[in-house]
């Protein structure tokens, strides 16, 4: 009986310390108007949707940000490139990406959109942001 009480305290306290690792990481993110890269492992799992995940490296400086929030009735994610040294080949691999999708995509200003879901592209000081949306809000 005492060694399964040690496997369950063990197990509780396993537990209890991953969770603090979850909240504190979710909290730094906060701090940093959740901006993340994807080596704060918790925000990058809980806030980074499959389409940003898998949005090609056109650079090696580049952060994640979004609220991974859904109770407003959307969420949005971003991955913001920066350091570019060839815009278009960099643009040619957004591209080719983008194609492969089945959402709408816009390039340019950013702008709130009505669709379920959208991916916006755009440039803003001297970096590239793509943005994913989901709105669910009407759907």
């Amino acid at each position: 009986m005492r060694n399964g009480v040690r496997i369950v305290l063990c197990f509780l306290s396993l537990l209890s310390i991953l969770i603090l690792l979850v909240v504190v990481d979710l909290q730094k993110t906060k701090e940093r108007n959740f901006c993340y890269t994807r080596y704060n492992l918790f925000s990058y799992l809980l806030n980074t949707s499959s389409v940003i995940k898998s949005v090609p490296k056109i650079s090696n400086d580049y952060y994640f940000s979004g609220d991974g929030i859904i109770d407003r009735g959307f969420r949005d994610g971003n991955v913001v490139f920066c350091s570019i040294n060839d815009w278009n080949k960099a643009y040619q691999q957004i591209r080719e990406y983008t194609d492969k999708l089945n959402i709408p995509v816009y390039y340019g200003k950013p702008k709130i959109r009505n669709d379920e879901q959208y991916l916006q592209i755009y440039k803003y000081e001297n970096c590239l942001y793509v943005s994913y949306s989901e709105n669910y809000a009407g759907y």
